[in-house]
């Protein structure tokens, strides 16, 4: 069974919001609880390297970010609460 397309809108992050997940998905790579954050981890970063590659193309246009779409087929329900209460 395909899992439903789960999309969000990402809050009206500034260039340093960014790239502190950024930060935080590299850091979360290499910690102790990195068996099941590293898929997560993973997909954060390229979302937060995509909207920051979106926003350096057009730079002097307003326009709406893309809405990402959480990966329900690669992630496990395992992974993705542990990346909940991590995150909290």
């Amino acid at each position: 069974m395909k899992p439903y397309s789960v999309q969000f809108y990402l809050p009206r992050l500034s260039a340093s919001d960014l790239l502190t997940l950024m930060d935080w998905g590299g850091r979360t790579v290499q910690g102790p609880d990195r068996a099941t954050l590293v898929p997560f981890a993973n997909w954060l970063r390229s979302v937060a390297v995509a909207e920051l590659e979106r926003r350096q193309e057009r730079e002097f246009e307003l326009i709406e970010t893309d809405m990402p779409c959480l990966p329900l087929d690669k992630l496990s329900l395992a992974q993705l609460s542990h990346a909940n209460m991590y995150l909290f």
